[in-house]
C-alpha cells in the first residue's frame, strides 16, 4: 500500500515536470484574486469617452447654465490711462459675493433671457424700449434679489441695489460675468441712460466691445449681443460704473 502511494506521488511529480517543460500551468490557489483585489481591479479601470461625446457634454453644461471652465483670477491687469499704465489689483473686490455669476450662470440660458424679456416688455405696457431697468430688475429677482416691481429708472435701480449693499466700482478692468454696469449719465442729470448685466469681453485683454444682456432686442435680435463699453458712438452712450455685491 505504501508503495502504491509513492508510485502514485512519483507519476504526479513527473507530469508536473512535464507541463511546466510544455508551456503549460499548474493551477494554484493562489494565483485566485482576492475580494479586494477584484474590487481594486475595477476601480482602477477609467472610462474613456470620444471627442463628439466630450463635446456634447460641454455644450449641456453650458445650456445648463454652468461654466464651460471657471474663471481664472488675473492678480493683475494693465489699462492704459492717457500715455501712462497702471496697474490694476483685482483685490479690490475679491470680497464679493457670488451673486454675480448666480446671475451670470441664469442668463446664459437662452429661454431664461427671453423669459426675463418677456416679463420686462409687460411691465413696460408691452414695450422694450426704455425698459432697461425693467429688464435688470426682473433678471435680478429671478435669483432671488427682490426689486420692487415699481423701480423704473436708474437712478432709483441704484438707490435699491445701494440699500441692499451692492457697492460702486467704476474701473472697468474689474468687470465679471453677472455684474451690473451703468452708463454715463444724461445731461444734466444724475441718471445712468442705460443698465445692463456685463457677461463678458468680446476680446480678452480688450476694453472696447463687451458681451452684455439687456431690452435691447429690439437693435440686435436678441438680448444676448455685443456693445461699445470704453467709448460712445451716436447711439450707444460709454460705461461708467458697475455695481456688485459684497459678502
Amino acid at each position: 500500500m505504501k508503495s502504491r502511494k509513492l508510485i502514485l506521488a512519483g507519476i504526479a511529480v513527473l507530469i508536473s515536470i512535464s507541463i511546466k517543460g510544455t508551456g503549460g500551468y499548474i493551477y494554484n490557489s493562489e494565483d485566485v484574486m482576492t475580494t479586494a483585489e477584484l474590487k481594486y481591479d475595477k476601480l482602477s479601470y477609467i472610462p474613456t469617452i470620444s471627442r463628439e461625446e466630450e463635446a456634447y457634454t460641454e455644450e449641456y453644461l453650458h445650456y445648463k447654465g454652468r461654466p464651460r471652465h471657471e474663471e481664472k483670477p488675473k492678480p493683475v491687469i494693465a489699462a492704459k490711462d492717457g500715455d501712462s499704465t497702471k496697474k490694476v489689483q483685482n483685490s479690490k473686490i475679491q470680497d464679493s459675493s457670488n451673486q454675480h455669476r448666480i446671475l451670470y450662470d441664469y442668463l446664459m440660458v437662452e429661454k431664461n433671457r427671453d423669459s426675463v424679456s418677456d416679463t420686462a416688455a409687460k411691465l413696460h405696457e408691452g414695450d422694450l424700449h426704455n425698459a432697461c431697468v425693467y429688464y435688470a430688475s426682473e433678471a435680478l429677482r429671478r435669483i432671488g434679489e427682490n426689486i420692487p416691481l415699481p423701480t423704473c429708472n436708474t437712478a432709483q435701480l441704484k438707490a435699491e441695489l445701494t440699500r441692499r449693499g451692492f457697492k460702486i466700482c467704476y474701473d472697468m478692468t474689474q468687470l465679471r460675468p453677472g455684474d451690473l454696469c451703468f452708463t454715463t449719465y444724461e445731461s444734466g442729470t444724475q441718471k445712468s441712460t442705460h443698465v445692463y448685466v456685463f457677461m463678458s469681453w468680446e476680446t480678452e485683454g480688450k476694453y472696447d466691445y463687451a458681451y452684455v444682456c439687456d431690452n435691447q432686442s429690439y437693435d440686435f435680435g436678441t438680448p444676448y449681443h455685443t456693445r461699445n463699453i470704453n467709448f460712445a458712438t451716436s447711439k450707444k452712450e460709454a460705461f461708467y460704473f458697475f455695481m456688485y455685491k459684497p459678502n
